[in-house]
């Protein structure tokens, strides 16, 4: 054997000796028996992962599912209704603290429901658990439609709404309504709608009519009561005038009826710019109904001043009508 074949030879032992040695052989070993034991267990994970999703401490029914500061009006069996409605919820696999789709599918549907504006967070918990924080939709009004039949016959339907002109169910109304009468005071009752909602609940009714008057709602929410107020009336007048839908909201004459049937007149309560902001972001939306509530707040606070802390019905006959849009402010 040459000297260089020599060389070459000790080099390879050398390679071997440090890559396929006794110690490298050994770590070797323990590489192959991980790797078996990963797939050893993902093996029995698969064929055991349907018993376990089946226990208890796994399974997510209504009853494991909270919603965080949930209001009066959202009836209780939201939860139940949001997994009864959603196929994609209603196999057993889907409610299991296993699937990884779990989260995602709750928030989704429960967004769909009514009552759910948005879904802020949810956290999942062991034992079975789900913690929801959400922003809920209010009712803020109700709205009285009639419709004309043959004969003079005419039909009320009472629908509700929340500040955004969104249809809400009637069935928390209804039920006040029918276990206390008074309760129809609860909320103010808009009138002369000639429109019939467009959609189904949870979604927008679809007249801008409707959308300036749930806003008025919301701007004399903390008011109406204390004023006695009970109604929000527009004329079918100002609704078949030939004026452009665009402008209309400046010459909308919009009025408010008390308890006693007084009448009020508030005049224009212009809210296009808001209601075309709501269709971006809800900081812009708030902003800018802030802004357009303030230019409304001199009339609010005129009826203040004038009923000085009690009903609007206990000023004299003869104040009335109030006339807001009058720049003579001696009423």
């Amino acid at each position: 054997m040459t000297s260089e074949q020599k060389e070459e030879k000790d080099l390879f032992d050398l390679f071997t000796n440090v890559f396929l040695g006794p110690a490298q052989w050994e770590i070797g070993k323990q590489i192959l028996f991980a790797i078996s034991l990963y797939f050893l267990f993902k093996f029995l994970w698969y064929e055991l992962r349907p018993s376990v999703s089946d226990q208890n401490d796994y399974r997510i029914t209504s009853k494991q599912i909270f919603l965080e500061s949930k209001p009066f009006w959202v009836p209780p069996t939201l939860q139940q209704s949001a997994l009864t409605n959603d196929p994609n919820l209603n196999s057993t696999s889907s409610l299991s603290l296993l699937d990884r789709h779990l989260t995602e599918n709750l928030a989704g549907t429960l967004r769909a429901e009514p009552w759910v504006r948005e879904v802020d967070s949810i956290k999942l918990f062991y034992p079975a658990y789900v913690e929801v924080k959400a922003e809920f939709r209010e009712p803020i009004a109700s709205v009285v439609t009639n419709s004309a039949f043959k004969d003079g016959i005419h039909s009320r339907a009472l629908y509700q709404i929340d500040a955004d002109g969104v249809l809400l169910p009637t069935d928390f109304i209804t039920a006040s309504i029918s276990s206390d009468p008074k309760s129809i005071h609860r909320y103010l009752l808009i009138e002369g709608i000639r429109s019939t909602p467009v959609g189904t609940y949870g979604q927008p009714w679809g007249d801008p009519v409707i959308d300036e008057a749930a806003l008025l709602a919301e701007f004399l929410r903390n008011d109406f009561k204390q004023l006695g107020i009970s109604k929000i009336v527009i004329s079918e007048e100002d609704e078949k005038s030939e004026i452009p839908s665009e402008k209309r909201s400046l010459q909308r004459n919009w009025r408010l009826e008390t308890q006693g049937g007084r009448t009020v007149i508030w005049g224009a309560f212009p809210m296009s710019d808001v209601i075309r902001a709501r269709s971006g972001l809800r900081s812009l939306y708030e902003t800018a109904k802030d802004e357009a509530f303030r230019a409304e707040e001199a009339k609010l606070t005129r009826l203040r001043n004038l009923s000085k802390g009690e009903s609007l019905d206990s000023l004299a006959e003869e104040s009335f009508p109030i006339d807001l849009t009058l720049d003579n402010r001696s009423n």
